[in-house]
């Protein structure tokens, strides 16, 4: 039994930023909690991987062509295919993707997910005959049950948050209470990509980003309604988030293993709640963990004091948000 989980190749538009290019955590929480659960799992970021940067028309076509796609898939023989689809603008290379997988083998069943799929489950099953199954919201301990599915030892209607085909019409299940407890998920599947590969993408042409520095999540929902945010649609209204003490071992580990030197803290609402972020200052400051770090989503002006700002240039804030967005324009503009 293997789950191949893929990142999808993406589209820019006129008037984009560059690709920035980030570990796809999303899928390595995923891939983790089905190493868990006891099966084999692997990732492809077909985003990365490749680094082609294709352009067609107006627009640029970012990552692995295709064709290679589906050449991988051939070569892993995956039974399922699970498929990340990070943004609406972005989702018919999703849609690709899973076309890719029936094409290689009819019986590999096709997963994706992602905000998009979360908000109109439904509509999108209708348009997206390749794709067998939807997950709403957080996939961590909805893909192992897909799995568990697959194997026969549990039916699609007992599966909290998918949308699936069932005799021809799209069935909607109740919605996965989003998960509290976060300390209960393994850090990301480190192991299944090239670390080297993101510790130093501007070799690659993206965006530009301090040497060896690596995107980290440790918190995730929002109770504010910014009009330019709309997280809240399938992350939820509710903060939660990792312990302080379950973030500074996370933190400790990506330092000691990969000599990380900037961590990019991508929390939508990082400072929400004070005492959780002030005892994670305290503890890189009193632990001399040597590591700098930012956040390039920014902070709120109103979840900040004097005492957490001068605690955060303490413990190695370089900047509320990211200073290099700098284009790399090589691969841009030939």
């Amino acid at each position: 039994m293997k789950v191949l989980l893929i990142n999808p190749p993406q589209t820019f538009y006129p008037g984009s930023d560059l690709p920035a290019g980030n570990l796809p955590l999303g899928l390595m929480y995923i891939a983790a909690m089905l190493q868990k659960s006891g099966y084999q799992a692997e990732i492809l970021d077909a985003f990365m991987t490749g680094s082609s940067f294709r352009k067609d028309g107006e627009t640029v076509n970012v990552g692995m062509p295709f064709e290679e796609i589906k050449q991988e898939i051939s070569k892993r023989k995956p039974n399922i295919v699970g498929v990340a689809g990070p943004f609406t603008c972005q989702i018919e290379n999703s849609v690709k993707v899973a076309e890719l997988a029936k094409e290689v083998d009819p019986a590999i069943l096709t997963v994706v997910g992602g905000p998009h799929v979360t908000t109109v489950p439904k509509g999108f099953l209708e348009e997206a005959e390749s794709v067998d199954i939807a997950v709403m919201g957080e996939g961590e301990y909805t893909m192992p049950e897909i799995a568990e599915c697959f194997e026969g030892k549990k039916q699609l209607s007992e599966i909290l948050g998918i949308a699936y085909r069932a005799e021809g019409q799209v069935t909607v299940n109740p919605v996965r209470p989003f998960i509290e407890k976060l300390d209960e998920l393994p850090y990301p599947a480190y192991d299944l990509v090239d670390m080297e590969h993101y510790l130093n993408p501007e070799k690659i042409g993206y965006r530009s980003f301090r040497n060896r520095a690596l995107s980290m999540v440790t918190s995730r929902g929002c109770p504010f309604n910014c009009c330019f945010c709309s997280v809240h649609l399938h992350m939820g209204r509710g903060f939660r988030a990792h312990s302080a003490s379950y973030v500074l071992k996370h933190i400790e580990y990506v330092v000691e293993k990969f000599d990380v030197k900037t961590i990019y803290f991508e929390d939508d609402n990082l400072t929400l709640d004070l005492a959780r972020f002030e005892a994670i200052c305290d503890g890189l400051i009193q632990r001399k963990i040597k590591v700098g770090w930012e956040t390039p989503n920014g902070v709120r002006a109103d979840c900040l004091n004097m005492q957490l700002l001068q605690k955060m240039k303490a413990s190695g804030c370089q900047a509320s948000f990211s200073e290099s967005n700098q284009a790399t324009s090589k691969y841009w503009t030939t």
